[in-house]
């Protein structure tokens, strides 16, 4: 009953944070006097609570199977529990790395956990319908955005575009203008996500589960009722992988499809299902790796351009790991990274490889292999389940269902109240139905969710899920990590009684994970979130805006605000902050000004910390102070510059940059510096948008010209 209790809940709270945004920062992704409204949605604080939440319901289920003398699988829990020191690690290191890592936790966690309670027929089927009725909810929000969200957007953005452009932080015509452009114009549907491509993967499994359990229901002659709410279940969330525009939802959705397809008309038994499970999401894993190999010539294909860039994420993520293949470079240090060691032509600067086993890699060293061979398990155990048959012919678990979804629904129904007045009453209906919606389709799922037809369609959608996360950020991604690895879990039951010192043991690790991160870590990103939604306010609040300099001393404040947060939560993100403050500050006032060179002193400082705390970020502020200073510390820029080429060999604006700064000190060395540039740019056939821009480009040449140095 407890366990029971603990897994439906869990399954709720984890369905509920599908459901609404999930912001990767409070504040200062846009500097807050250009655009003074934040993000709607959960705040990184609210987001680690519910890890707390998931992580303890998670032990609750854990400790019950072992009071019921039930117990372990020994192989889950170890592979869960190794990797858990390193977790601790990344907490301490700094929140920006814990913000990342802990939603790995609290999914890996769900995962062994679901494992276990899912013995239990009417837990399976509750927690799996709970997981899959957050579609219907994504499915009205996708069609929405479709057709009218992005329409109207598009609309407004070409009425103002200048003004859109500059409250973003971006020069019309810039090659960072012109992505933000493109994307604007061929986005698609993304729900709640911050990508149509994870939408195109959550649904693409929820669809594949629907027909399984419509296959199942039309078999034993279930009512037409039910039969057309699976069917429109189903079929509304596929359409919805389209509207996404995701060619890897779509080629999930059809690998999903063509599994139980197989499966339900008897071609495929366990023995292939297993081998299936593991070789589907190894081949996806495979395809940027060839691509990787193939080069350029990958263009010419089908999606070739999609596949390029994962080769090239492939190709940089090879050199992150051999950098420190033991420990990794955390979860938060990817990015800076990943631009030490991205080929040459690549134009984006990644936080995730986009594949799930080099992401856990790259981050967490060895030990996170071990939860990379945790999700190959649960998956191989999918396959192993499709003729497992335990009480097929009852509906136990309905109430359960509805009980979970009950749980998803006011959650996502009170994180909606703080946006409810922003909403229009399109969206305002959208949050209405989608609440419920759930307990409807919970019910409905539950009740179909026997028979060999509901078995082949759950384990269908667990491996095209593993299959997606090697070739997107599904396992990356906070908002959808937590419900594809409880998925996984929930669809691979673990069989046998196993030992009840193992499930106690997990328990007790499971309680104790929980209660540092609810006392240590939770309390950290808080006093982040507070500081930097403070600065913010002081600086949309400030009266009077009498002039540049009154300005600038409100900026210097918000800045030393931002500075002091950075040291507690040790996020060097902080001081990147508090130098773009600093730096804005500056540029209206004459380099000379005694403020303006106060507040170049400050950018230098917070960029030169974060400089040193990894962030390549905070070179180019650093950069950019140095360079206004007055009168120009020559020697510096050129040493600055020099250090920028080596944490971005890759990027042609570093080597402009030092192109510059060797002009400035009279070195003759600069034109094998706008050489290199222009090399650079032209290896970048991935994306000509991303280009140097024209003018910068037109220097480039000419500064090449220029006669080489004498011997």
């Amino acid at each position: 009953m407890i366990a029971r209790l603990a897994a439906v809940l869990m399954a709720g709270v984890i369905a509920a944070r599908c459901l609404s945004r999930v912001l990767p920062e409070v504040w200062f992704d846009v500097d807050p006097v250009l655009d003074p409204d934040p993000g709607v949605g959960l705040s990184p604080t609210v987001v680690m609570w519910l890890d707390v939440a998931v992580v303890l319901l998670a032990a609750t289920v854990l400790a019950a199977e072992a009071a019921r003398r039930r117990g372990g699988d020994l192989l889950l829990v170890a592979l869960w529990a190794l990797p858990l020191g390193v977790v601790v690690l990344w907490a301490l290191r700094g929140t920006h790395h814990a913000q990342i890592g802990v939603p790995w936790l609290a999914g890996t966690t769900a995962a062994v956990a679901l494992a276990h309670a899912c013995r239990d027929a009417a837990a399976r089927r509750a927690v799996l319908a709970v997981l899959i009725a957050i579609s219907g909810p994504l499915v009205l929000q996708g069609f929405v955005q479709w057709g009218w969200t992005i329409p109207e957007t598009l609309t407004w953005f070409q009425a103002h575009r200048e003004a859109a452009l500059a409250s973003l932080g971006m020069e019309p015509g810039s090659p960072a203008a012109q992505v933000y452009e493109r994307r604007l114009i061929d986005g698609g549907a993304s729900g709640w996500f911050s990508s149509p491509n994870l939408l195109g993967g959550v649904l693409a499994g929820c669809a594949v589960v629907w027909l399984g359990l419509f296959i199942g229901a039309s078999r034993r002659n279930a009512s037409a009722v039910l039969g057309g709410v699976l069917l429109v279940a189903a079929a509304a969330a596929a359409a919805v992988v389209g509207l996404a525009g995701s060619v890897g939802g779509l080629v999930a959705l059809a690998i999903g499809l063509a599994l139980l397809a197989a499966g339900t008309r008897g071609l495929i038994g366990r023995v292939w299902a297993r081998r299936l499970a593991v070789l589907i999401p190894l081949c996806a894993a495979a395809a940027p790796i060839a691509a990787a190999l193939i080069g350029p010539a990958a263009l010419d294909v089908p999606g070739g351009r999609s596949l390029a860039i994962r080769g090239q994420y492939v190709d940089g993520t090879v050199g992150v790991i051999a950098s420190a293949p033991a420990t990794g470079v955390g979860p938060a240090g990817f990015q800076d990274a990943w631009m030490r060691n991205r080929p040459p032509g690549a134009p984006e600067e990644i936080t995730s490889a986009h594949a799930m086993t080099l992401d856990w890699w790259a981050a967490g060293g060895l030990a996170l292999l071990a939860w990379v061979a945790l999700a190959w398990v649960l998956v191989w155990r999918c396959g192993d389940r499709v003729e497992v048959i335990e009480d097929d012919e009852t509906t136990a678990g309905v109430g359960w269902a509805v009980l979970g979804a009950a749980c998803a629904a006011i959650l996502s129904a009170v994180w909606a109240c703080g946006a409810w007045s922003t909403m229009d009453a399109g969206a305002q209906m959208v949050r209405v139905l989608g609440v419920c919606l759930l307990p409807v389709l919970a019910g409905a799922a539950a009740w179909s969710m026997r028979g060999a037809s509901a078995r082949w369609g759950v384990a269908a959608a667990a491996m095209l899920l593993l299959a997606h996360a090697q070739v997107e950020m599904l396992l990356h991604n906070p908002a959808t990590v937590v419900w594809v690895l409880a998925m996984l879990g929930a669809a691979a039951a673990a069989r046998g009684p196993g030992r009840p010192v193992w499930a106690g043991a997990a328990a007790a690790c499971g309680a104790a994970v929980a209660v540092f991160l609810g006392a240590v870590v939770v309390p950290r990103v808080s006093a982040r979130d507070a500081a930097a939604e403070s600065a913010a306010r002081l600086l949309i609040d400030a009266p009077g805006r009498a002039g540049a300099a009154a300005d600038a001393q409100v900026r210097m404040q918000a800045a030393a605000m931002l500075q002091e947060a950075a040291w507690s939560a040790h996020d060097p993100r902080l001081l990147v902050a508090a130098a773009d403050q600093f730096l804005a500050a500056a540029r209206p006032l004459p380099a000379s000004h005694p403020v303006s060179v106060a507040c170049l002193s400050g950018a230098a400082a917070a960029g030169e910390l974060a400089f040193t705390q990894g962030s390549t970020a905070g070179a180019w502020h650093w950069l950019e102070a140095v360079g206004r200073t007055s009168p120009l510390d020559t020697v510096e820029l050129l040493d600055l510059a020099e250090a920028i080429t080596r944490a971005d060999p890759s990027s042609p604006m570093a080597w402009v940059t030092l192109a510059q700064a060797r002009e400035r000190a009279g070195l003759q060395t600069a034109a094998a510096a706008w050489r290199r540039a222009l090399e650079l740019d032209d290896a970048n056939v991935i994306d000509p948008l991303q280009r140097l821009a024209p003018p910068i480009r037109a220097r480039a040449i000419s500064g090449a010209a220029a006669p080489p140095p004498q011997p």
